[in-house]
């Protein structure tokens, strides 16, 4: 049975072809949609966000933008969102007390994802930088 369907097989050059062609073609398709896009520059705006979170957010390809308090009565929410539209921020970052509101526009995903990375692991290196130095003041009282 084996034999006979393997000679019928050699003899249909459309099925062999058809078995090398299609998974090379679904290889290719597959390398050009998952590939990298290459480099990504996102602009956020940040507005009374503390320097230090500021500054240890910046990275490559992230653009910061520093904007001022808007006097007027609207809430955090439509203001983020008319500052993305006017001015194509891929995302709006405030700070009030000890809460960060991150609002983003989502129209480019490697754009979000690069700017909620960099909020992440700037956080990550505030909170070390201050155990540090809790151990570094603890140690010297017990000195």
């Amino acid at each position: 049975m084996m034999n006979r369907v393997l000679t019928e097989l050699m003899r249909d050059k459309r099925t062999v072809a058809l078995m090398f062609a299609a998974p090379l073609l679904m290889l290719t398709l597959m390398y050009v949609l998952f590939r990298g896009v290459g480099d990504v520059n996102a602009d956020l705006a940040v507005q009374s966000v503390d320097a230090q979170l500021v500054s240890a957010m910046e990275v490559t390809g992230m653009h910061i933008h520093h904007v001022a308090a808007a006097a007027s009565a609207h809430d955090d929410k439509s203001q983020a969102q008319r500052m993305i539209r006017q001015n194509d921020y891929a995302g709006y970052l405030t700070e009030h007390g000890n809460t960060l509101t991150l609002t983003l526009a989502n129209a480019d995903q490697a754009k979000s994802a690069l700017i909620t990375r960099s909020i992440a692991s700037a956080q990550a290196r505030l909170a070390a930088r201050a155990a540090a130095s809790t151990i570094a003041s603890q140690r010297a009282a017990l000195n």
